[in-house]
């Protein structure tokens, strides 16, 4: 009998239930040290929370062979991976993690990234109250800035696939460090301060984040079992909080077009170009200002 997709995120759960409550137990003893790793399993789940790791993403892949359903989390990343094999800085001060999903049959494989980025943004309004926008594809922006970013990759095991999901939350300042000048115009963070970096307390997640996470999880339950039933329909929703709706964005190629929206079947991008209607299933985009100057965003 196959696993669900709903039966998986309760996994993530009781993971996070545990952690929050060894976490606390921990900081009742005092003078116990923090722990470089923490590690356990519960029933058919691994968890693992990191200080400092280089890549989640790549984490979860080496334990995905083994194991089906794998959380990892880190307080801070040195090689963070963003899509098209890029960087994604990764300092102390941000929430990230990566967790591995089966593929279901009913649900488009594009239509995972809007998924989870609707998830996302829902657990922020509800538990920290930050409204969010969603870029297309996989972004969060607050303020007119990125605070978050997704990737999920798919992992074929011989007869087995499945995604490995990585999200990266932008939850307060960095610190100890500058955002490097080549993104400092574009990211932002959700102003959310945790304890002083000296602390014990600042060295696990706070209540907040794990709330957050649990959030998180609960929602991408939700929204794929109504997505399957027929009940609610995600997309609708990533649709109205895309951000620059209506509004004059540059494509990859240079191509200056008009954002209407998205296809509910595939995620693609449904733009205007003059009068002619497209759909764009790739690339990036950069928002335009006086139809002149694109700002990558």
């Amino acid at each position: 009998m196959k696993i669900t997709l709903p039966e998986i995120c309760q996994n993530y759960s009781n993971l996070l239930q545990q952690f929050s409550a060894e976490i606390q137990t921990n900081l009742a003893k005092k003078g116990a040290l923090v722990s470089e790793k923490y590690a356990f399993k519960l029933e058919a789940a691994n968890f693992e929370y990191w200080q400092n790791i280089d890549s989640t993403q790549l984490r979860a892949k080496q334990l995905a062979h083994t194991q089906l359903i794998n959380l990892i989390i880190a307080r801070c990343q040195t090689k963070g991976r963003g899509r098209f094999g890029r960087r994604f800085f990764s300092p102390l001060g941000g929430l990230y993690f990566t967790f591995t999903l089966p593929l279901v049959a009913d649900l488009n494989r594009l239509l995972y990234t809007p998924l989870l980025a609707v998830s996302l943004q829902q657990s922020l309004a509800t538990i920290v109250k930050r409204s969010c926008q969603i870029k297309w594809v996989n972004d969060l922006y607050f303020q007119k800035k990125k605070v978050a970013g997704i990737i999920t990759e798919c992992v074929t095991d011989k007869d087995k696939s499945y995604l490995v999901c990585g999200v990266g939350v932008n939850w307060q300042a960095p610190i100890g460090v500058e955002v490097p000048d080549l993104i400092a115009n574009r990211v932002g963070n959700l102003k959310l301060n945790k304890e002083p970096v000296t602390s014990r307390e600042h060295a696990y997640l706070s209540p907040l984040q794990i709330d957050v996470l649990k959030e998180f999880f609960q929602n991408l339950a939700n929204w794929q079992l109504a997505y399957t039933l027929g009940t609610a329909d995600f997309m609708a929703v990533y649709e109205e909080n895309m951000l620059a709706k209506n509004e004059h964005v540059q494509l990859s190629n240079g191509a200056s077009v008009k954002l209407i929206g998205v296809d509910h079947q595939d995620g693609g991008l449904i733009v205007l170009q003059g009068e002619k209607q497209l759909k764009i299933t790739s690339g990036e985009l950069s928002l335009l200002i006086d139809d002149k100057q694109g700002v990558n965003w």
